[in-house]
């Protein structure tokens, strides 16, 4: 048992690095474009204010994770909220183990307040709602605007991610949904887990009877992802490309969704998935060089993170394998 993380660990590692590895290969001929792009057409104006609204939507997802704490009775201020995600970040970019940035925010919540499970179950929703904003987003605007893309394909991820939203909430919003997965317990081998698992799912589920708070966490999942949508844009336009903003209202939901695959905090998947989608509305070198700003933005937030954690004493050894353990 203590090989798995390590064993998950180097599948996400091979999977991160071996997409890396193909995007070099098939674009083997235009990467000294790509770093020319890079190197003297970048409008650096435009990445600044990408970087600026970026931050600006980590801060309103804080109130959310506000909202979704307060239902488990977790009082989190605005500071604290905000802290959580941007060591989320580090942890998932940066952190070469298993503890990945919702195990983080979910073990800094438990320090925080003693509750384990509360702690855990208000991560895990807060991700489920912006997962449902981004395609609700994606879906909504693939009605409106679909004739703009160059690949009709795509429409059909569009559709792929709204069954698996649907089905998502579906599963958590209704018990007589969720009977009808009894029969994956067996997978479970553990007793412990299943009832740890059981009640997730009913902390989870008990979120419906709070409507006040659902809209409040929809309004700012809508916000910050707006937000998170023109970042991206932005960058775009830094690299002089003149696509359509309603494009990326569609694209950028579905470069989440592909960074979900296992890897490395996204790393290889997300490049990958940027110079699938984009490359059918702008060159492929372009396409490769928004990646390469966009990695230089996430990354960058996940060094300042990654800083402020250790110059509060947050690199020890014994605080790396708790978090291990909550896994």
């Amino acid at each position: 048992m203590k090989n798995h993380p390590a064993a998950s660990f180097a599948l996400r590692l091979a999977i991160s690095f071996g997409a890396l590895g193909i995007i070099v290969f098939f674009l083997r001929d235009k990467l000294s474009e790509t770093l020319l792009i890079i190197q003297t057409e970048v409008a650096w104006p435009w990445f600044f204010l990408a970087v600026v609204i970026y931050g600006a939507a980590i801060f309103i997802q804080a109130i959310r994770l506000q909202l979704v704490f307060k239902v488990q009775k977790i009082i989190m201020s605005l500071k604290e909220a905000a802290y959580l995600h941007f060591i989320g970040l580090f942890f998932n970019l940066f952190f070469p183990s298993a503890v990945g940035g919702d195990v983080a925010k979910a073990y800094f919540a438990y320090k925080h307040t003693g509750k384990k499970m509360e702690s855990t179950t208000s991560v895990i929703f807060d991700r489920l709602m912006g997962f449902v904003a981004l395609i609700l987003m994606a879906i909504t605007v693939t009605l409106f605007f679909s004739t703009q893309l160059v690949d009709t394909g795509i429409i059909h991820w569009v559709f792929a991610s709204l069954f698996l939203m649907v089905a998502t909430m579906l599963f958590f919003a209704s018990k007589r949904v969720a009977r009808h997965f009894k029969f994956l317990k067996v997978l479970i081998p553990s007793q412990k887990w299943r009832d740890r698992l059981s009640d997730l799912y009913h902390m989870i589920h008990n979120y419906r009877n709070h409507k006040t708070v659902l809209a409040l966490c929809i309004l700012t999942s809508f916000i910050s992802q707006v937000m998170f949508i023109t970042a991206h844009y932005w960058l775009a336009l830094s690299l002089g490309v003149d696509i359509s903003i309603w494009l990326f209202f569609i694209l950028i939901p579905l470069l989440a969704v592909v960074s979900m695959a296992p890897s490395v905090g996204g790393l290889g998947v997300r490049e990958a998935g940027v110079v699938y989608f984009f490359s059918k509305h702008m060159a492929s070198e372009r396409a490769f060089a928004l990646s390469l700003l966009l990695d230089l933005l996430l990354y960058g937030y996940s060094f300042a993170a990654g800083l402020i954690f250790a110059l509060r004493g947050g690199l020890k050894k014994k605080l790396i394998h708790e978090m291990e353990a909550l896994q």
